[in-house]
């Protein structure tokens, strides 16, 4: 029935086609009465998980279906009832994506806020981690939109950890067992960000922060710029905080220590253009590659 499925969209309907019904059943109640309330919702609920383009894309293609099958002498009116929504659908989309880093910063503090009351340390780390990633981003000279994005994927990288059971970061679980759990909680975190329609966008990303410019990562063994931009920019700022945080289950080391191991590994595991950003945000001398 569609020619294009967002993937997005079809991330949150594995069948679109009855997501695409449902538009259908909506728009034939504005084509009868002129009452645009019932789509309005539809996009407001939609509109934080998808784009733009595929909102318009979708309903563009349902008005088109739903045209096919009005009489010639009623469809004049119908069209003139259905070009008026289709802009005051998009009057509503510009005002979403108008509100939408204000609304996203806002929940995702409220996030990590109550992540807090059951876990201090993971709720630290996902603040810090999302403060670096921004710096980073800034003085990579990203635009502030991208520069937010890579805060948020800093701030909701982790969250997957939530579900690790205590023992495996008290040292009870030893290698090779708690590397295996350990590494499920990129899909973890994917899968908790993907659930939710206001922070659906990032889910790749947050899955990719534990992936190596060589390929040498994982979950997906990605290479280079096959990783997106947020999450080379997250695994410099997360290695960074971890190496340099007090940790029960792993030693502490100074910041020269890491900055010097992430100099010998840029371009190898991590971006070389993200660790040198790295070293300008914090104000850092150059490190000598061990």
């Amino acid at each position: 029935m569609l020619a294009h499925r967002p993937p997005i969209l079809q991330e949150r309907h594995p069948d679109l086609n009855a997501a695409f019904h449902e538009l259908g059943e909506r728009i034939k109640g504005v084509a009868r009465d002129g009452n645009d309330a019932r789509i309005l919702s539809w996009v407001a609920r939609e509109a934080h998980a998808a784009s733009r383009p595929d909102i318009a894309h979708l309903l563009d293609a349902a008005i088109s279906d739903y045209l096919h099958g009005v009489a010639p002498h009623g469809r004049s009116l119908v069209s003139r009832r259905l070009d008026r929504l289709r802009s005051t659908v998009d009057q509503q989309l510009q005002e979403i994506e108008a509100r939408r880093p204000s609304l996203e910063s806002t929940y995702i503090d409220g996030v990590v806020a109550a992540i807090a009351v059951v876990n201090p340390e993971l709720s630290a780390h996902l603040h810090s981690v999302g403060s670096l990633a921004m710096r980073i981003a800034l003085a990579m000279g990203c635009n502030s939109d991208l520069a937010r994005d890579c805060a948020n994927v800093g701030r909701l990288h982790d969250i997957g950890k939530l579900r690790l059971p205590k023992e495996i970061l008290d040292g009870t679980v030893l290698p090779p067992q708690k590397h295996g759990i350990v590494e499920n909680h990129v899909r973890d975190s994917q899968e908790i960000v993907a659930r939710d329609a206001l922070l659906a966008r990032y889910g790749f990303a947050v899955y990719s922060h534990h992936e190596r410019v060589d390929g040498s990562g994982y979950p997906a063994r990605l290479v280079g710029n096959e990783i997106p931009f947020e999450a080379r920019v997250v695994a410099v700022a997360d290695v960074f905080h971890a190496m340099t945080s007090a940790r029960s289950y792993a030693p502490t080391y100074e910041a020269a220590e890491v900055l010097a191991y992430l100099e010998a590994q840029r371009g190898k595991l991590f971006d070389a253009d993200v660790v040198e950003a790295l070293r300008i945000s914090l104000g850092a001398r150059k490190c000598a590659a061990a």
